[in-house]
């Protein structure tokens, strides 16, 4: 069977912001009966800087940074 999921996170801010530095658990990993044929994460606005790495447990972790001035701020996982 397969999947196609996706996630959205937003962000409105009151005030526009000039830095932020975020870090996003959003996409799958793969275990015993579960394969992920693909996923990617969207920023908008577009980082200065997207990192993956993994923990421990082998989840997925994303950091990113923007340091260009924004009042909103998309994340979406696929």
């Amino acid at each position: 069977m397969k999947y196609q999921i996706s996630h959205r996170t937003l962000y409105h801010y009151a005030a526009e912001v000039t830095l932020c530095h975020n870090q996003a658990c959003l996409l799958p990993r793969e275990l015993p009966g579960q394969r992920c044929l693909h996923s990617r994460l969207q920023v908008n606005p577009g980082p200065t800087q997207l990192l993956e790495r993994r923990d421990f447990f082998d989840n997925r972790i994303n950091y990113f940074s923007l340091q260009t001035p924004h009042k909103t701020l998309s994340i979406t996982a696929q």
